[in-house]
């Protein structure tokens, strides 16, 4: 027994219907930033869905830091420097910590429109709790966290004493850890640790140095994989931007010859991918390498 067929008549007359025709639908609709909004988005889906094409790419804003309050360990000389003036630059409130460099860190806080000072010797667990009482109570809250103060010692690895590795590690490795789980009460969202191209290439006479710097790097990973998706981690990894005060001009020369593109960084370039990190909200667990090409040997 046949399906009787839908009647495409007019019943009363038996004249053939006319149908209207469909219209076409609406592009999506873009924002006037660019992006699409959620019914255009939605809309835009399902047509890419209906092609078999791959859905179409929704571009997250860079954030913005001109509201946002920014520590960055180390802040009075080269790298730090750098990067604290690339952050307020940007429009954020930067603490500033020193350990040392007391008249290096008054003169730049004399530079930035808004500022806060703080002396902490971060080796010690003392020394990383007044940096964040300090913060919490002058700012009453943390976005973002740059760990750069470093130490730095090189040597015969069979000269090293214990307390070569004891102050690399506490300096270079475990105060950033305790930074960051102190910021997480402060509602930090996303930090930069500043590491090293030592931290994967391996140098003579810098066993403690590198093997510290090494350590945060894996940290970054770790704590990125961790702490995600409230807490972004990266961190940046400096070629030679700035030579030890005990290079000679021989030693600063060979180092010249093996970067591929032929020169030394400035602390500026390290100050512009910190900045990049934090504004660009889709990554995480980044190790962005900015030395000329030297890694790469």
């Amino acid at each position: 027994m046949q399906a009787a067929r839908a009647s495409s008549a007019d019943p009363s007359t038996g004249a053939p219907l006319q149908q209207a025709p469909i219209p076409a639908a609406a592009p999506p609709q873009r924002r006037a930033d660019g992006r699409f909004g959620r019914a255009g988005l939605a809309t835009a889906l399902r047509r890419a869905a209906r092609r078999g094409c791959a859905p179409p790419v929704v571009a997250s804003p860079p954030v913005k830091l001109d509201d946002k309050i920014a520590v960055v360990t180390g802040a009075g000389r080269r790298v730090g420097r750098a990067i604290a003036e690339e952050l307020a630059a940007a429009g954020a409130t930067v603490v500033l910590h020193y350990h040392g460099s007391r008249v290096e860190v008054a003169q730049l806080a004399s530079q930035l429109e808004r500022s806060l000072v703080v002396k902490a010797d971060l080796r010690t667990a003392a020394g990383c709790r007044t940096l964040l009482e300090a913060v919490r109570k002058h700012c009453g809250r943390l976005d973002l966290l740059v760990n750069n103060a470093a130490g730095y010692q090189r040597g015969p690895f069979a000269y090293e004493t214990d307390d070569t590795w004891n102050q690399m590690l506490a300096l270079n490795l475990v105060a950033p850890a305790r930074l960051i789980r102190g910021a997480l009460g402060l509602g930090v969202s996303s930090v930069v640790n500043i590491v090293d191209v030592a931290a994967r290439v391996p140098w003579k006479h810098h066993a403690a140095y590198a093997a510290s710097k090494a350590g945060l790097a894996h940290l970054t990973a770790c704590l990125a994989l961790e702490l995600a998706p409230a807490v972004r981690v990266n961190a940046v990894a400096p070629g030679t931007v700035a030579f030890p005060d005990d290079f000679s001009a021989g030693e600063r020369a060979a180092i010249v010859r093996r970067i591929p593109l032929e020169r030394v960084g400035q602390p500026s370039d390290v100050a512009r991918a910190v900045r990049y990190l934090f504004e660009e909200e889709y990554l995480t667990g980044v190790i962005l390498p900015v030395d000329g090409g030297a890694g790469l040997a």
